[in-house]
């Protein structure tokens, strides 16, 4: 067993029972007042069988480094304002009770059109702009006396 994991469950473990007599001293155990159920309530009063533990959110870190775009991204970035319009001129053309096209249905719709090549092409778009980028945010880092830069 990790020893560090021993360590933690011998002081998880001795504060449970100091807890148990503090709260139950002088009681026999299996009585009425010291039963498995009112233990169990002692320790964990909001808690019934069954019921999903909420997880913690994970908070972001605001200076983590973003993630570099891809080919597919970097061309729905790059198109914004031409996907814009298509959605417009959708909307005109639209019968009652439909709804707009969505931004990324337009987008998967024209990255499908384009052709391998044209799409390795913008791959490689992508790739130059997150170096360019890094590059920036690094220059700036050492212009505010920090090393990092937004390096991983």
């Amino acid at each position: 067993m990790n020893t560090q994991f021993a360590c933690n469950v011998h002081e998880f473990t001795e504060n449970l029972f100091k807890a148990m007599l503090e709260e139950f001293d002088g009681l026999e155990v299996g009585s009425d007042e010291f039963n498995l159920e009112t233990l169990m309530g002692f320790h964990f009063p909001n808690y019934k069988p069954g019921d999903k533990v909420k997880k913690m959110k994970k908070m972001k870190d605001p200076n983590a480094p973003k993630r570099a775009l891809s080919g597919y991204t970097y061309f729905g970035k790059m198109n914004k304002e031409k996907i814009n319009k298509e959605i417009e001129k959708a909307k005109d053309t639209l019968e009652e009770g439909d709804s707009p096209p969505k931004y990324v249905t337009i987008v998967a719709k024209l990255w499908g059109e384009l052709s391998e090549a044209d799409q390795k092409k913008w791959t490689k778009k992508a790739a130059d702009y997150d170096a360019k980028a890094k590059a920036k945010a690094k220059a700036e880092a050492l212009a505010n006396g920090n090393d990092e830069g937004g390096e991983e």
